[in-house]
Protein backbone atom coordinates (compact mmCIF):
# COMPACT_ATOMS: atom_id res chain seq x y z
CA UNK A 1 0.00 0.00 0.00
CA UNK A 2 1.04 3.40 -0.16
CA UNK A 3 0.92 6.62 2.14
CA UNK A 4 0.19 10.32 1.07
CA UNK A 5 -0.62 13.54 3.05
CA UNK A 6 -2.63 16.70 2.21
CA UNK A 7 -3.23 18.85 4.27
CA UNK A 8 -4.63 17.22 7.80
CA UNK A 9 -5.35 14.39 5.53
CA UNK A 10 -3.66 11.49 5.47
CA UNK A 11 -4.73 9.02 2.82
CA UNK A 12 -4.03 4.88 2.28
CA UNK A 13 -3.71 3.50 -1.27
CA UNK A 14 -4.29 0.24 -2.86
CA UNK A 15 -2.08 -2.75 -1.92
CA UNK A 16 -2.12 -6.27 -2.01
CA UNK A 17 -0.39 -9.37 -0.34
CA UNK A 18 1.41 -12.46 -1.41
CA UNK A 19 -1.36 -14.37 -2.40
CA UNK A 20 -4.37 -11.60 -2.75
CA UNK A 21 -4.84 -9.17 -5.97
CA UNK A 22 -4.42 -5.59 -5.67
CA UNK A 23 -7.30 -3.45 -4.51
CA UNK A 24 -8.27 0.32 -5.57
CA UNK A 25 -9.66 0.91 -2.04
CA UNK A 26 -8.48 4.63 -0.81
CA UNK A 27 -8.48 5.40 2.69
CA UNK A 28 -8.28 8.27 5.19
CA UNK A 29 -7.80 9.59 8.27
CA UNK A 30 -9.13 13.21 8.66
CA UNK A 31 -7.09 14.32 12.10
CA UNK A 32 -9.76 17.13 11.98
CA UNK A 33 -12.41 15.01 12.72
CA UNK A 34 -10.16 12.66 14.19
CA UNK A 35 -11.77 9.72 12.37
CA UNK A 36 -11.34 7.02 9.35
CA UNK A 37 -13.15 7.65 5.88
CA UNK A 38 -13.95 5.26 3.15
CA UNK A 39 -15.97 7.39 0.95
CA UNK A 40 -13.50 8.19 -1.96
CA UNK A 41 -13.53 6.80 -5.64
CA UNK A 42 -11.66 4.55 -6.43
CA UNK A 43 -8.19 4.25 -8.10
CA UNK A 44 -7.72 3.62 -11.73
CA UNK A 45 -9.10 0.05 -12.03
CA UNK A 46 -7.30 -0.09 -15.85
CA UNK A 47 -3.82 0.51 -13.73
CA UNK A 48 -4.68 -2.51 -11.81
CA UNK A 49 -5.71 -4.70 -14.84
CA UNK A 50 -2.69 -3.82 -16.73
CA UNK A 51 -0.34 -5.05 -13.88
CA UNK A 52 -3.15 -7.56 -11.88
CA UNK A 53 -1.30 -6.58 -8.58
CA UNK A 54 0.50 -3.42 -7.51
CA UNK A 55 2.81 -3.56 -4.52
CA UNK A 56 5.94 -1.33 -3.16
CA UNK A 57 4.98 1.84 -5.31
CA UNK A 58 5.99 5.28 -4.61
CA UNK A 59 3.30 8.28 -3.32
CA UNK A 60 4.16 11.90 -3.70
CA UNK A 61 1.90 14.84 -3.45
CA UNK A 62 1.85 17.76 -6.16
CA UNK A 63 -0.80 20.16 -7.26
CA UNK A 64 -3.69 18.91 -4.33
CA UNK A 65 -3.46 15.20 -5.75
CA UNK A 66 -1.70 11.90 -5.03
CA UNK A 67 0.38 10.21 -7.56
CA UNK A 68 1.26 6.23 -7.16
CA UNK A 69 3.79 5.75 -9.44
CA UNK A 70 5.65 2.44 -10.39
CA UNK A 71 5.71 -0.57 -7.98
CA UNK A 72 5.78 -4.43 -8.82
CA UNK A 73 3.22 -6.26 -10.27
CA UNK A 74 2.09 -9.57 -11.97
CA UNK A 75 3.55 -7.99 -15.31
CA UNK A 76 6.66 -6.29 -16.08
CA UNK A 77 4.37 -3.19 -17.17
CA UNK A 78 3.78 -2.53 -13.14
CA UNK A 79 6.70 -0.37 -12.78
CA UNK A 80 5.93 1.73 -16.51
CA UNK A 81 2.58 3.08 -14.96
CA UNK A 82 1.30 5.61 -12.44
CA UNK A 83 -2.03 7.16 -11.07
CA UNK A 84 -3.12 10.54 -10.57
CA UNK A 85 -5.89 10.13 -7.79
CA UNK A 86 -7.55 13.77 -7.19
CA UNK A 87 -9.59 13.58 -3.93
CA UNK A 88 -11.90 16.23 -4.92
Amino acid sequence: MGFAVLGKRLFVLAGCGWVEDGTDDVYFYDAAMNTWLHLLPPLSTKRLQQARCICFFACETLDGKVMDIGGLGGNSKASQTWDIYDPL
